[in-house]
């Protein structure tokens, strides 16, 4: 209700601006994953397909070792889209846009339905990418590892924070409000 989503939408370009405009270099490769995206998946393919799908000029090498980053590992890639959970769903989603060349990732609350040690590989998987990454998250553990600027949302405002998330909590902290 204090418009992250719609934050990274605008910058997804999926909404237009209602006043004003939004301007991109034309090189920008955008890696989307927002809360609803995940129903665009497939239900007919399997977790090897879609990938595929995602970057066709991958290899199979390739995609299976993008699919055992996502946890598919060997047969796990023959399993249907439609038979998966929510978090796995998810997984996949994201080995999508991990399949593809960007060089911004807006990630809106990634973590929904994963489980720990999927949060812990998404971790690794946001460390090692080089462009720069915004991620709408309540996940103190991604925060902690990943955040290296914050915006605070908070009443009718939004905050920019020029530090990590321990910082923050050090010298501003949130309100009892917004914990």
């Amino acid at each position: 209700g204090k418009g992250k989503s719609t934050l990274l939408n605008l910058l997804a370009g999926e909404l237009n601006p209602i006043t004003g405009g939004l301007s991109t270099h034309p090189a920008i490769k955008i890696g989307h994953f927002g809360q609803t995206n995940i129903q665009r998946l497939n239900l007919e393919c399997n977790v090897l397909d879609e990938l595929s799908r995602s970057n066709p000029s991958l290899n199979n090498q390739r995609l299976r070792s993008l699919a055992g980053a996502m946890m598919f590992p060997g047969d796990a890639v023959e399993k249907k889209i439609k038979v998966l959970s929510g978090g796995e769903r998810s997984r996949v989603l994201l080995g999508k846009i991990l399949a593809n060349p960007t060089n911004l990732l807006l990630l809106d609350e990634p973590t929904n339905h994963l489980d720990m040690e999927s949060i812990e590989e998404l971790t690794e998987q946001l460390d090692e990418y080089e462009g720069p990454v915004v991620i709408v998250t309540h996940s103190e553990m991604i925060l902690r590892d990943i955040a290296t600027k914050l915006i605070i949302f908070n009443e009718e405002n939004a905050q920019l924070y020029l530090g990590n998330y321990d910082d923050f909590l050090e010298n501003i902290g949130w309100d009892d409000a917004n914990k």
